[in-house]
């Protein structure tokens, strides 16, 4: 019905324009989500197009929060090997992120009034990953342990099996030896 009625009021974009930023806005969207589904396969590059295509997104369509960066972020902090590694390219991912927000609040102003909630919310992803990474080491490392216990006790049965063994053998070959 809004459609219909004449525009009256405001400058609006000329038609050719709205529907061309429609189609990178689409296409920004889809390069933002569809590489999440290699988000633990290959973090780093996943964060890498997923960043610049939230940045694109939020510097030519509208300023929005980066959901999709978010979840790579995520992914980088808790599946890249190594814990350090992992925080040096989780932060290089959150920096590029929060760089991304700052420079969509600059270009449309309509993005300022959640630019310290979104920066705060990058920062709490990382953490989170961090964390999480943390925890599956602490995890891996408990069951590595586990199974050392676990071959540990297994070889102590096994020798404590072979000498009962050779006490009855020796036990054995006495009582023939007597007899």
């Amino acid at each position: 019905l809004s459609a219909l009625a004449p525009r009256t009021s405001g400058p609006t974009e000329p038609e050719p324009v709205a529907a061309w930023i429609g189609l990178v806005g689409l296409g920004l969207l889809a390069a933002e989500g569809l590489p999440l589904a290699w988000r633990r396969i290959r973090p780093v590059v996943v964060a890498a197009v997923v960043v610049v295509a939230s940045a694109g997104y939020g510097l030519v369509v509208v300023p929005a929060p980066p959901y999709a960066g978010w979840v790579a972020l995520f992914a980088v902090a808790a599946h890249v090997p190594g814990f350090r590694r992992a925080m040096v390219f989780g932060g290089v991912v959150a920096a590029a992120l929060a760089g991304g927000v700052v420079a969509a609040a600059v270009v449309r102003p309509e993005g300022r009034n959640e630019l310290v909630a979104l920066l705060l919310v990058t920062l709490i992803v990382l953490l989170a990953g961090g964390l999480t990474r943390a925890q599956r080491d602490r995890l891996s490392a408990l069951r590595e342990r586990a199974a050392s216990l676990e071959r540990e006790q297994d070889a102590v049965r096994g020798q404590a099996a072979l000498e009962e063994r050779l006490r009855i053998a020796r036990d054995l070959h006495d009582l023939v030896g007597h007899g």
